[in-house]
């Protein structure tokens, strides 16, 4: 077998007793270490049969006995666990994945990722409480300690999306994804950290209290202020993507498994591929999960962007109820529009847009879903097909039935009444019925062949499948039939062969006699 030697060294290849790669690090003396790894679908993961060799590299003037100049020199196994654990830049990750190891480390990341979600809910109730408690303007001490717990809150939420996106680059490396050098700035998942970081800091502060934001309604013709923290309670929402990404990790599309299968089968097994799944398997739930939870989040930005002008009068419309928010947004978003309640600020109004494009998505959503879910399977078509061809049936047969009745009632009529008169009457009410249901029962035999016709493919194409196994079966038994003829055939042939040989056998036997005898009595 042969050894590869790396790009510092240049030597022929000889063999050996197994497979091994030699990847040399930066030559600094003349003694260089080059690290051995076997070849195959773990490279150098198994300290068992993972070994080091000090190699001692010749002159570069006196290359002619470069094999005799090689010395071998095997390492302790502690060094070499450590160089497993430190390894070289030029270390390829393993190209198989362990299923169990890559199980329990992905079940560690979502327990991670249930945390987060949970400190996240917990970091919108409060902002929400302590945006109602400033608005009130009444306890200013409740105030400190809600927003001072929820800051508290929002550190242990970054820490722990540290923490995640550390199992995160863990559980990559186990699934081979990475190499075991990587980190977070080598992975490129630092710039995601400081997405979600600058995301989890878009909270109230206590050191805002009181600051005014000052603005003028056309609606009105007046001003309003928001408090600063009012934008911050708007924009701490955006925190319900945990919440949101927690469901879809926890479903079967997003496990270790899928992720396997998908890569076998080309796919990006990404959120995206899980909504997916998730619409396919249950399209119509989901979009009522993700209707009314639009509505509930939608209500909450749309209360405090309007909520403001309430401070100055209490006419109008009424943002302070809850309700009344989420009624502007349904009216909204099924595109209804009666009036009665709309956005007065500007705030509200971009809100409000984007709760009509998030609408018109959710009402085509729902379209399609009733579409597809009124729509019959295969299955069903199939039985209704079935349950349409008997009910013509039975309507074929009551009007043959109608028919005959009045064929009967017609020659009846003929031989039992004797006046002209009475009898044409009869006979012509006869007639009439006679006709109509005999169109009666040519419409129901074309709707009836129509129906056979179109609706009996499937069945055309298991009969015809049928037949060709018919065919086939019988191709076989005629070749088993032909097989065994050929036998017998060759059994004869080589019969009459040996006969042949027999026989000429015989005349030679009969010639050599006769020419023995011959030259013996030539001889007497």
């Amino acid at each position: 077998m042969q050894y590869r030697l790396g790009s510092m060294y240049k030597a022929r290849p000889f063999e050996a007793s197994s497979i091994f790669s030699i990847q040399s690090e930066p030559r600094t003396s003349r003694k260089s270490v080059a690290k051995i790894y076997p070849e195959g679908p773990r490279l150098s993961t198994n300290p068992a049969i993972c070994h080091s060799i000090e190699l001692q590299t010749p002159d570069d003037n006196d290359w002619e006995d470069k094999e005799k100049r090689f010395s071998f020199r095997k390492v302790s196994r502690s060094q070499t666990i450590k160089q497993m654990l430190e390894p070289d830049d030029h270390t390829l990750p393993s190209t198989f994945e362990d299923g169990r190891v890559s199980r329990i480390e992905y079940q560690k990341f979502q327990i991670i990722d249930a945390s987060i979600a949970l400190f996240a809910m917990i970091g919108i109730i409060l902002g929400i409480l302590a945006y109602d408690v400033e608005f009130a303007g009444n306890d200013t001490d409740l105030l400190n300690a809600l927003q001072y717990s929820l800051l508290v809150s929002t550190v242990v939420l970054i820490g722990m999306t540290v923490i995640r996106y550390q199992q995160k680059i863990i559980y990559f490396k186990v699934r081979g994804l990475l190499s075991l050098k990587d980190n977070l700035l080598t992975s490129g998942n630092i710039f995601y950290l400081a997405i979600e970081i600058f995301l989890f800091l878009l909270q109230p502060y206590p050191f805002l209290q009181g600051y005014r934001v000052t603005l003028y309604s056309d609606i009105e013709a007046t001003h309003y202020f928001y408090y600063a923290n009012d934008f911050f309670s708007l924009l701490i929402i955006v925190r319900l993507y945990t919440f949101f990404r927690l469901l879809l990790n926890n479903t079967v599309y997003r496990t270790p498994r899928a992720r396997r299968i998908a890569i076998m089968y080309g796919a990006n097994n990404q959120y995206l591929y899980a909504c997916k799944c998730i619409m396919k398997e249950s399209p119509l739930p989901n979009v009522l999960f993700g209707f009314f939870s639009s509505v509930v989040i939608f209500g909450y930005m749309v209360r405090i962007c309007e909520r403001p002008l309430n401070r100055i009068s209490e006419e109008g419309v009424d943002y302070n109820n809850y309700f009344n928010s989420m009624w502007c947004v349904v009216v909204t978003m099924t595109t209804v529009g009666y009036g009665d309640y709309y956005p007065r600020t500007h705030v509200g109004r971009l809100v409000i847009l984007l709760v009509c494009l998030w609408g018109v998505s959710i009402v085509s959503l729902m379209v399609v879903t009733l579409n597809n879910i009124l729509t019959l399977s295969n299955v069903e078509e199939k039985s209704l097909t079935v349950l349409k061809r008997l009910e013509l049936r039975k309507h074929v047969q009551k009007e043959a039935a109608y028919v005959l009745t009045n064929m009967a009632k017609i020659s009846l009529t003929k031989r039992r009444i004797k006046e002209r008169e009475l009898a044409r009457k009869h006979n012509w009410k006869n007639a009439v019925r006679f006709k109509k249901h005999v169109n009666y029962f040519k419409n129901a035999s074309r709707r009836l062949n129509t129906q056979t016709t179109s609706g009996n493919m499937h069945e055309e194409m298991h009969r015809r499948f049928d037949i060709m196994g018919d065919v086939i079966h019988e191709m076989s038994v005629k070749q088993e039939k032909l097989e065994d003829y050929m036998k017998n055939m060759m059994e004869m042939i080589t019969a009459v062969q040996s006969a042949k040989t027999i026989n000429s056998l015989g005349e030679n036997l009969q010639k050599q006699d006769s020419s023995t005898n011959n030259t013996l009595k030539a001889i007497e």
